[in-house]
């Protein structure tokens, strides 16, 4: 009788054991995923703000181009 809830205990704790592992893995697939969707969001936020950047910079090589016409 001794043995079979030994033997008991130490299957509840090892499935709880488990569930606590599971538990953390989903945690941290849930934060992974929602960083990816933040940096993903703030990326195309950078993208664009490099294309103003690339546009003001190609308005400022113009303007030198017309000032050595001129």
């Amino acid at each position: 009788m001794k043995q079979q809830l030994l033997s008991l205990r130490t299957t509840s704790i090892k499935y709880l054991i488990l569930k606590i592992i599971f538990i953390i893995y989903g945690f941290v697939f849930y934060i992974d995923v929602l960083l990816e969707f933040f940096s993903s969001r703030s990326t195309l936020a950078e993208k664009n703000g490099s294309n103003l950047l690339i546009h003001q910079g190609m308005s400022g090589s113009n303007r030198k181009f017309t000032q050595r016409k001129s």
